[in-house]
């Protein structure tokens, strides 16, 4: 297991999504992963790091800290984030 945790602490702007893909282009060169698993996991990182700079600080009048963690094991790559803004309920129903 290559353990590269956490790995981002920043604030949840624009500049966060450039650091999330400097990670990932970081991950990606030390896991095996074929490529079409590898963009998908891109996609989806990429969503929720998204998600987080546009609603994290919704109501609030400071800026939102986002965290970024990553471990590369031998058959999977766990990727997690935390936030410390306003949490949202989501109904993945009501689409």
């Amino acid at each position: 297991m290559v353990d590269v945790s956490p790995l981002l602490r920043t604030v949840a702007g624009p500049q966060a999504l450039d650091e999330v893909d400097r990670i990932l282009t970081e991950v990606r060169s030390k896991c095996n992963a074929p490529d079409d698993i590898f963009m998908n996991l891109g996609i989806a990182v990429f969503e929720i790091a998204a998600n987080i700079v546009e609603h994290a600080a919704s109501g609030l009048n400071r800026l939102v800290q986002l965290q970024m963690w990553v471990q590369v094991r031998a058959h999977d790559v766990l990727v997690e984030f935390t936030d410390d803004g306003t949490p949202t309920d989501v109904d993945p129903e009501s689409q």
